[in-house]
């Protein structure tokens, strides 16, 4: 029944999910969890029923979105989905056009890589003065990518014993004894992808 996927349970007034079990009334379409119906025993508006009462959806088609991991309908100021969890981004979710479905995914795909960096994305990977220089980068990058000395000496033009003293710095300011510990250990910090 995703008409009422997004609006609050009648019984309980708890938000209905893809994951519910909904019952509507009979008489006047008002939506339940089915345990909230099955406990009451009968609608809450059934004394208007008679009058002819029907319910209408709360919302809008404006003050709802889709989330798009789940495609779960919630309210444009929550931030998190109640289906699935994920977070929102409230200021992403106003799309001009259709036709910028596509860049709207990317971004929100980005943004949600970043948020799970959080909340040590602002953090500097390592402390400061023990930074890594542009020349240590590369080097870390190679080794991650299982070149050997000689093969990042050839890669970048530098001698067999400048690899090594790049690879001894790399080694100290990782805190690790051993190149596979620096490949865990640079993904970790986020200074490879």
């Amino acid at each position: 029944m995703p008409k009422y996927y997004g609006c609050p349970c009648e019984g309980c007034g708890k938000p209905l999910t893809l994951q519910d079990d909904i019952v509507v009334c009979p008489d006047c379409g008002a939506p339940y969890h089915r345990t909230c119906y099955e406990k009451m025993g009968l609608c809450i508006h059934a004394p208007a029923h008679g009058a002819g009462y029907e319910w209408k959806f709360p919302y809008q088609d404006a003050q709802l979105r889709t989330c798009p991991t789940c495609g779960e309908r919630t309210l444009r100021s929550e931030n998190v989905c109640r289906c699935c969890g994920a977070a929102l981004l409230p200021l992403l979710q106003a799309l001009p056009s259709p036709e910028e479905e596509s860049w709207y995914r990317q971004v929100v795909a980005f943004a949600r890589v970043q948020a799970a960096r959080y909340p040590y994305f602002l953090v500097p990977p390592l402390p400061p003065g023990e930074e890594m220089t542009a020349t240590e980068l590369q080097v870390l990058r190679l080794m991650c990518a299982d070149k050997s000395n000689a093969e990042i000496g050839r890669i970048l033009d530098i001698k067999l014993p400048t690899v090594k003293t790049h690879v001894s710095h790399i080694l100290t300011k990782l805190n690790v004894s051993r190149r596979s510990e620096a490949k865990t250990a640079a993904r970790r910090l986020w200074l490879v992808e």
